[in-house]
C-alpha cells in the first residue's frame, strides 16, 4: 500500500475517533456505559498527537494592550506530521496595577464567573476533589483553608505577598504574610530552564500560569476541543526567549486541564475573548485592577 493511501487511512481513522469524542462532548458521555469508552478514545487520540511530530509556529502573535498594563496574545502553532493547529490563548499583566483574587464556590463556567463577576480576566484554577475541595495547600484573604501543603518535587505553589505575586516549589514555600496562595503541579519552568517530567510528552488541553522576566503574570489556555500541548512543548514555550516565539517565563506551573481548562479577557462591554470548558468548575483566578476593589 502507498505512503499516501496510508496516510488517508489514519486521518479518516483519527476522524472516526474525533466524531466519537465530539458526540461525548454533546452529551452522550453522560451515558454511564460510553464513559470508559470515551476516555480511552480520547486517551488513544491525545496519544497520537503526542507522537506526530515537534510544533512550529503557524502565528506567533502580537501582544495587543487591553488595558494599561494588560496584554492579550493567541499563537497558533501545528505538528510536523498533523493536520490541525495548536491555539493558546495568553493575558499577560503587570502586577503592579492588577491582582489575583481567588474564587471558590459551585462549580460554574467561565461565562457565569464573567457575567456575576467585575474581574476583567479570570481562569480555572488547581486540581479540586469530587466535594469540590481544592487539592493541596488553600490560602484565602490571608487565612489558610486547606493547611496540607504537597511537597512533592513536581508541587508548585502560585502565591502573592504585599511586596509581589510568584510561584515557587511546595517544598520551598513559606506563608507567611500570603495574600492568597495554592498548591497545584507540575512544575513546568523554575529559574529559566524547563523541569523534566515523566510522560511530558501526554498531549492534552492545558491552563498554567507562569512569570516572565519583567516579573509579569501570564495566564495561558490551549483553546480547541480535540487539540493540546504537552507538558514538554508548554514548558519550552514558556522557557524560549521573546525572540524565538516564547514567553520568556522564569518559573511555570501547571493548573488543572482537560475538561477544566477555561479562560477570558473582557476590553469592554461588547469585546471579550472566551475559551469554554467542557465542564464547570469550582475554583477561578480573578483578575482586577487594582485601584478598583475586587469583590
Amino acid at each position: 500500500m502507498s505512503t499516501r493511501n496510508t496516510s488517508w487511512l489514519k486521518r479518516l481513522f483519527f476522524l472516526g475517533l474525533l466524531s466519537t469524542i465530539g458526540f461525548g462532548v454533546l452529551g452522550v458521555r453522560t451515558l454511564g456505559g460510553l464513559k470508559p469508552t470515551l476516555r480511552w478514545l480520547e486517551r488513544r487520540y491525545f496519544a497520537h498527537l503526542g507522537d506526530s511530530g515537534a510544533l512550529r509556529f503557524v502565528e506567533r502573535g502580537r501582544w495587543e494592550e487591553w488595558h494599561k498594563g494588560l496584554w492579550v496574545r493567541t499563537s497558533r502553532l501545528k505538528r510536523e506530521r498533523h493536520w490541525s493547529h495548536v491555539t493558546l490563548r495568553i493575558t499577560r499583566f503587570d502586577p503592579s496595577k492588577y491582582t489575583i483574587k481567588l474564587w471558590h464556590g459551585k462549580r460554574r463556567s467561565i461565562h457565569w464567573i464573567m457575567r456575576h463577576t467585575k474581574a476583567i480576566a479570570a481562569i480555572n484554577g488547581g486540581v479540586f476533589d469530587p466535594k469540590n475541595r481544592p487539592l493541596g495547600l488553600w490560602i484565602q484573604d490571608g487565612k489558610r483553608r486547606n493547611t496540607r501543603l504537597n511537597k512533592r518535587r513536581i508541587d508548585g505553589v502560585f502565591y502573592e505577598t504585599p511586596k509581589h505575586i510568584g510561584i515557587t516549589f511546595g517544598r520551598l514555600f513559606k506563608h507567611k504574610k500570603s495574600r492568597w496562595a495554592f498548591q497545584s503541579a507540575p512544575m513546568l519552568v523554575a529559574r529559566g530552564h524547563r523541569l523534566s517530567l515523566k510522560r511530558s510528552w501526554v498531549v492534552d488541553r492545558r491552563s498554567a500560569c507562569c512569570i516572565d522576566k519583567k516579573g509579569n503574570v501570564l495566564l495561558m489556555t490551549t483553546d480547541g476541543f480535540f487539540n493540546g500541548l504537552s507538558f514538554h512543548e508548554l514548558g519550552l514555550l514558556m522557557r524560549l526567549s521573546a525572540h524565538e516565539g516564547g514567553l520568556s517565563c522564569q518559573w511555570g506551573l501547571n493548573l488543572d486541564g482537560g475538561a477544566s481548562s477555561q479562560w477570558a479577557v473582557k476590553k469592554d462591554k461588547t469585546q471579550h475573548e472566551q475559551v469554554v470548558g467542557l465542564e464547570p468548575v469550582p475554583f477561578y483566578l480573578l483578575v482586577y485592577p487594582k485601584q478598583d476593589k475586587a469583590e
